[in-house]
């Protein structure tokens, strides 16, 4: 059953921490709340001296995350300000992954579109799971993409920890 409240979860096991981007009823489109809760994650996981790796991925099968929640967008961006508001609070996140200093990587399956891509470029590494050369041509896949844009705002990474 898909869940009805849309949420950031994350889950610790051992020395690695999954961050779960969940709103399927809306294939993981990311709302304000969510933004918010994504850039707590981070910002908890980067000042944790236990975690040596961090995924970010789409919770369900369908997507990773299809872009920003536009249902919001009446009620959030009407205007400008609140406009600069709402981008404030996505610059916060993707800036909250950019200073995790263990590797951060984008666990891509499904529709990765819009703030989907801005999440996944901003990580250090970017994966999915196998798709054969004829299924990619079918689905109007580019793959070879993947990996060769920078973070959103910078293509420095932060100098990683030693994970000893």
């Amino acid at each position: 059953m898909k869940s009805n409240s849309p949420s950031v979860d994350l889950q610790i096991s051992g020395s690695i921490a999954k961050i779960i981007l969940s709103n399927e009823e809306h294939r993981n489109a990311m709302t304000r709340t969510m933004w918010s809760q994504l850039a707590e994650h981070c910002t908890a996981l980067a000042s944790s001296r236990d975690i040596r790796a961090v995924v970010i991925e789409g919770k369900g099968t369908d997507a990773f995350a299809s872009g920003a929640d536009i249902s919001e967008f009446g009620e959030s961006r009407r205007t400008a300000d609140q406009t600069a508001a709402y981008h404030e609070t996505i610059q916060t996140a993707l800036d909250a992954i950019t200073a995790i200093p263990c590797p951060v990587i984008a666990r891509i399956h499904g529709f990765c579109i819009g703030a989907g891509t801005a999440i996944a470029l901003t990580c250090g590494m970017r994966t999915r799971p196998s798709v054969t050369e004829s299924q990619q041509q079918s689905l109007g896949l580019v793959t070879t993409l993947i990996g060769c844009a920078t973070s959103c705002r910078s293509s420095a990474r932060p100098t990683l920890r030693k994970c000893s």
